[in-house]
């Protein structure tokens, strides 16, 4: 049984709409229905539709609960990762396949490779550190020459550089290179682009407060005339700008694309009131954020308990 918002959320039709979902308020169980909606009130093939989240676990989730749902013949839905979708288009044009991902191991010890090509020998610069480096980078769509590394300073981008030229030279790519390599693919080959775009009449966004300025320009490219985005997530959620993510996008989404419709999920169905309140009460001092008023279902108050410890082992 959907709430009155919910109901708006999953019966949304054509258009951009943003739908603003606070913890416990029913996000997945609105993404799931609205493909159902789509494709059993406005006979939407499955196959054209695209729900990207970013992790494993939530997609899978969603495709579990789409399937207790519904069952056809007519193909399914496409339930995966930013990563997956981009890697299944790099496969299916001929690009790469699955042995050409790299492997932890090897990155590392290009990564060893690297260094010692560039002459640095400094005991605390460790390989999987500038790795990370190396992806904030990509991820905050930044240049190696822009960067400002806290490990290799002005080294960064000659380390970066010959880093990506071995991977290069061995025909391997991480996950950062997908999303490059599919966007620098989409901006060169318009016919491509195009082909990619006709695939999908719908795109569902999970998690929208985690996405970054490569993978929305993407998903922009991805978009038909009609502009079918559905985007689910909540600002005060957003917990990872330090790896690139960026919350602005989904602050200003009403600006990328006009017409937009908000829907606000502002029940929850999971806390006791009491959670809410103090939830209520910290976030309200932001005030870089959507507007909201969380409410709860159940009845109950609870209390808080606040529990400090003297160090990690024992917390």
């Amino acid at each position: 049984m959907l709430n009155e918002n919910q109901k708006l959320a999953v019966e949304h039709y054509l258009g951009p709409c943003l739908t603003i979902a606070p913890p416990g308020s029913g996000k997945t169980k609105c993404l799931v229905e609205r493909v159902v909606h789509l494709i059993t009130v406005h006979h939407i093939k499955p196959d054209k539709i695209l729900v990207v989240t970013f992790t494993k676990d939530a997609a899978c989730e969603m495709k579990e609960r789409f399937c207790k749902e519904f069952t056809s013949d007519g193909g399914m839905p496409f339930f995966g990762t930013f990563h997956s979708l981009f890697f299944h288009i790099l496969k299916v044009e001929g690009y790469y396949s699955s042995k050409d991902i790299i492997q932890s191991s090897v990155a590392y010890a290009f990564m060893k490779q690297a260094l010692l090509e560039c002459k640095i020998s400094k005991k605390d610069v460790l390989p999987f550190t500038v790795i990370k480096e190396i992806s904030r980078c990509i991820n905050l769509n930044m240049s190696y020459s822009d960067y400002i590394s806290n490990t290799l300073e002005d080294q960064f981008e000659k380390v970066a550089t010959f880093y990506k030229s071995l991977m290069e030279q061995k025909h391997l790519i991480d996950f950062d290179d997908m999303m490059i390599k599919v966007y620098e693919l989409f901006l060169k080959d318009n016919d491509l682009r195009l082909k990619w775009q006709k695939k999908f009449d719908f795109i569902l966004l999970d998690e929208m407060q985690d996405i970054n300025e490569l993978q929305f320009e993407i998903i922009k490219l991805l978009l038909q005339e009609e502009q079918n985005i559905f985007a689910v997530g909540d600002d005060d959620q957003s917990i990872y700008e330090f790896r690139g993510s960026k919350p602005d996008i989904m602050l200003n989404f009403q600006k990328s694309f006009k017409n937009t419709a908000i829907v606000k999920l502002n029940i929850n169905y999971r806390s006791l009131r009491q959670i809410i309140t103090a939830a209520n009460c910290l976030i309200n001092k932001n005030v870089h954020r959507f507007q909201k008023d969380c409410r709860c279902f159940l009845n109950q108050y609870g209390s808080i308990h606040y529990l400090q410890f003297e160090n990690e082992a024992k917390q």
